[in-house]
């Protein structure tokens, strides 16, 4: 089996995605596909199994996308599914069996964006025109949540959630970790939650610390005293801050895009490092089982209750010197296990036992 993996990369703030995308791409050569990733980004990277593209006038780079594609001559394209990108169109009069995989609640994310610019409400209004045919032209789905599968119009669709190499991360927690919370994530994205954060970081000021990593200070209009931020940093400058944390807290406001479920890369990155985690919401990898190195909190309003907050301080001190051992994680996490999954997906639409 062949594989064509288009991946956008249009800031090297997303460089988690990167990293998610070449592991996945690794595991997959391990099992036998023939797999190429075409990365349309301005960043200079070197890897024998990576065709950098750049970014260029929209339907020139179309064209050129669809001339080394066709010259690598794969079974299956598979893509980050998001809004129709225009560079796919020219992709979509071939042979190629289309594959997306679902990692948000597209519709929900541009709808609550729509009114914040007029970028915004193009988006929307071209989501809204676009998607029916988009849909159409797609093979299968690879939905990373059982809740995000219910979202697409499409025929065919896999639940397989994300994956990290657990075995080549990056940092480890420290065991004499400071009594403190860890949370990264992005400016301008709500269901991150971060005011709810600070409300956290407000009702626990003198016991708990909490560390921001991807946004700065004036994203809050009256941030705690105990919230430290850092702004955007790579990982491999934001390790030294993380792996002295006793904890790593995931996404607080999910409810604001009326979702449930997630698996976010940033909790497989914390789970990876050794962090226990906090989940304000069901995650995918641990619907089934619950370890005592995690906690699962209510989240689902804005206002988080003194009974959530209790449990908070409580499972930090408790595991504020527990390092997860990545034997206990990697069932649960490992692209070298979850990704069999999404192979032997992709051999069935080829009809390949």
């Amino acid at each position: 089996m062949k594989v064509a993996y288009l991946l956008i990369l249009k800031s090297n703030q997303y460089d988690s995605v990167y990293d998610k995308v070449i592991s996945q791409v690794e595991t997959w050569q391990s099992l036998g596909v023939d797999v190429k990733l075409f990365l349309i980004t301005n960043e200079i990277v070197k890897h024998p199994n990576v065709e950098v593209i750049s970014p260029s006038f929209t339907w020139s780079l179309a064209r050129k996308l669809k001339q080394v594609i066709d010259c690598f001559s794969p079974d299956i394209i598979y893509h980050r599914m998001w809004v129709l990108p225009t560079l796919l169109v020219p992709l979509f009069f071939s042979n190629y069996k289309l594959v997306a995989e679902l990692n948000t609640d597209t519709d929900a994310e541009i709808k609550l964006q729509r009114s914040s610019s007029l970028k915004g409400f193009i988006t929307y209004v071209y989501n809204l025109v676009t998607k029916p045919f988009y849909h159409r032209c797609l093979s299968a789905v690879v939905s990373v949540t059982k809740e995000l599968s219910t979202s697409v119009s499409v025929g065919n669709v896999a639940i397989v959630p994300n994956s990290i190499d657990i075995e080549g991360f990056k940092y480890r927690k420290e065991v004499n970790s400071s009594l403190s919370i860890l949370f990264v994530g992005t400016p301008g994205l709500m269901w991150h939650g971060l005011d709810i954060l600070n409300q956290l970081a407000k009702a626990t000021n003198g016991t708990l610390q909490f560390h921001v990593v991807g946004m700065e200070r004036d994203v809050l209009s009256d941030p705690a005293e105990n919230i430290h931020f850092h702004g955007y940093l790579p990982m491999d400058e934001y390790a030294d801050i993380a792996k002295r944390c006793s904890v790593g807290m995931g996404t607080l406001a999910l409810h604001r895009k009326g979702m449930k479920e997630a698996c976010p890369l940033k909790v497989r990155e914390y789970l990876a490092a050794g962090l226990p985690v906090i989940l304000p919401y069901e995650e995918t990898a641990f619907l089934d089982e619950e370890p005592s190195w995690i906690l699962k909190i209510n989240s689902s309003q804005d206002v988080l209750d003194s009974k959530t907050i209790t449990n908070v301080v409580k499972f930090t001190q408790k595991v504020q010197k527990v390092v997860v051992e990545q034997h206990d994680v990697a069932r649960f996490i490992d692209s070298h296990q979850i990704e069999r999954k999404r192979v032997a997906f992709m051999k069935t639409l080829m009809g390949i036992e």
